[in-house]
């Protein structure tokens, strides 16, 4: 077994690619204390979809901001079933097409879909905005309407961002974000953070910071809970969950290199590792005679 993770107890409040996470953890040594912080709600209706389906034939939209790969493939999915799928991609073909990073980009390329903009790491919706606010883009979006297909929940600052530079946006909803139905892993998992059983503790979304403190606040366990992850190792997948980190009062140990979760989780073992070698050598130094 490769012991990247050698013995190390890691919590993840990871949601959609929580058993990747399982496995590459264990899988590489490791102990898992895994806490879904998120579910997943697909809305039951789409009228946002039926209103961009319209606009699409009316040609009133000229772009397309896909923000998650599989928000991205819902929304064509839904679009086939309206269209069926070669007028779908005609139509999806006559709009300039912006991906937020790999996944949406993959999802339109096996669409047979030209994506027109890719947005750079770390993916966030920073990127998206230096990206649209230069100037060749300004000029080519501004007085346009652009979807921007959201991802769990609606970022205000990039609406609102969008609309300073000439844009209109025009929100698509698929799914929602919400509590998990079960607490009992975040409970459990919040506690192992306050009685110290933990090396590391990781955040891939900045909701996941906001469910795990609204329900340590909830349980009366919020100061416990910011006090202990001041000691413990605190990782953050870039740098929107790092600010609602910091938001918090968590101190950020450090952020990923990338929004990959393979190289996040690397990152985190050579962290530990190396704190757990610092304390080795203190720990050898007081027992010298």
């Amino acid at each position: 077994m490769n012991m990247l993770f050698n013995n190390l107890t890691i919590v993840s409040f990871e949601s959609r690619m929580a058993n990747f996470v399982a496995r590459y953890i264990v899988g590489h040594g490791g102990n898992l204390i895994q806490a879904p912080a998120m579910e997943e709600v697909p809305l039951a209706n789409h009228p946002d979809i039926e209103a961009f389906n319209r606009q699409l034939h009316d040609g009133t939209i000229t772009s397309l901001l896909c923000m998650t790969g599989i928000g991205t493939q819902l929304l064509i999915d839904a679009l086939i079933k309206l269209n069926g799928e070669k007028k779908t991609r005609g139509l999806l073909s006559r709009i300039d097409l912006i991906s937020r990073g790999p996944k949406p980009a993959a999802v339109l390329e096996k669409a047979e879909l030209k994506v027109d903009c890719h947005v750079p790491e770390p993916n966030t919706w920073r990127q998206v905005l230096q990206v649209l606010g230069e100037p060749a883009r300004v000029r080519r979006y501004r007085n346009g309407m652009m979807a921007i297909q959201e991802y769990g929940e609606r970022n205000e600052a990039l609406m609102d961002e969008l609309k300073e530079l000439g844009i209109t946006p025009v929100a698509l909803s698929l799914y929602r974000w919400r509590m998990p139905a079960n607490l009992e892993p975040m409970k459990e998992a919040i506690l192992a953070i306050i009685v110290r059983e933990v090396d590391a503790v990781l955040f891939t979304s900045r909701l996941q910071v906001r469910h795990v403190m609204e329900l340590a606040i909830e349980c009366g366990w919020a100061n416990e809970l910011l006090e202990c992850l001041s000691k413990t190792i605190v990782g953050s997948i870039g740098p929107v969950c790092s600010d609602t980190l910091r938001d918090y009062k968590v101190p950020v140990t450090f952020e990923a290199p990338s929004p990959r979760l393979v190289p996040f989780l690397k990152e985190t073992s050579a962290f530990c590792l190396k704190r757990r070698e610092a304390a080795r050598r203190i720990y050898s130094g007081f027992n010298q005679p």
